[in-house]
């Protein structure tokens, strides 16, 4: 008989088993009597079974409390008794905590590129608890269109999130892998940007050097045609002006 077995069976004791109960309940219908129709004894006492009443109600409450402490303690001594359950209930405490641990350290580090809280697997204990066996967070590894330097920022976050617990699993460490492949993609498309960038200002700057030259040769030209110009005119003036009289020459 197991200890609980044996603390209810303790409630049907001398005092409470089927004849003690109806003893106990002739002696309270009795006293309800008496106090409802008493009886004068010779001695002018109250005849009855109010001391009798209170005695059994006394015992019998007595009773109860000992039978409700008995089976607490068969209770406890069920649960340590049994080894199995004392360490399946310690794996799975030791579980809840260090998987909770686990999905917190990724949701800190993930954000606001976190997509809502962590999900939980969980398991009933024997004590009738849920406990969580498992967690997942979800985080948006996606690149940032048409952004390749935002993208290197994000997916340097999600590699952070994913290695962020102390003990990463098999999952975040793939995760990890692939932001890092996507941040070197992002890298490596903001090189090309910035070199095909360079070479557009290259060949601007080049454009304005040749016009710039230009602009210079063709002023420089025009000033020497203007120079020959005039001295042209000035011989060719020279050569069709009359000659003066010799005493305006001498004045």
């Amino acid at each position: 008989m197991s200890p609980i077995e044996a603390a209810f069976s303790s409630i049907l004791e001398p005092g409470l088993s089927p004849r003690g109960r109806s003893r106990a309940e002739r002696a309270t219908g009795a006293a309800d009597d008496t106090t409802a129709n008493p009886r004068q004894g010779p001695a002018g006492e109250v005849e009855g079974g109010v001391g009798r009443t209170d005695r059994a109600t006394d015992q019998r409450v007595k009773a109860y409390g000992a039978a409700a402490a008995r089976l607490a303690a068969a209770a406890g001594r069920d649960s340590a008794d049994n080894p199995e359950e004392v360490a399946a209930l310690n794996r799975l405490k030791e579980a809840d905590a260090a998987v909770r641990a686990h999905e917190a350290a990724h949701v800190a580090a993930g954000g606001s590129h976190v997509r809502g809280g962590a999900t939980y697997t969980y398991e009933t204990g024997p004590d009738g608890r849920q406990y969580a066996v498992a967690g997942e967070v979800q985080i948006d590894v996606s690149p940032v269109k048409g952004n390749p330097q935002a993208t290197i920022q994000k997916m340097a976050t999600v590699r952070a999130a994913a290695l962020a617990p102390s003990d990463p699993s098999a999952a975040d460490r793939a995760v990890a892998a692939a932001a890092a492949q996507a941040e070197a993609a992002a890298r490596a498309e903001l090189s090309q940007m910035k070199a095909e960038e360079g070479e557009g200002n290259a060949a601007e700057a080049g454009g304005k050097a040749t016009q710039s030259n230009f602009e210079q040769a063709a002023a420089q030209i025009t000033a020497a045609q203007a120079q020959q110009v005039q001295a042209t005119y000035g011989a060719f003036a020279a050569r069709q002006a009359p000659a003066q009289p010799a005493f305006l020459a001498a004045a």
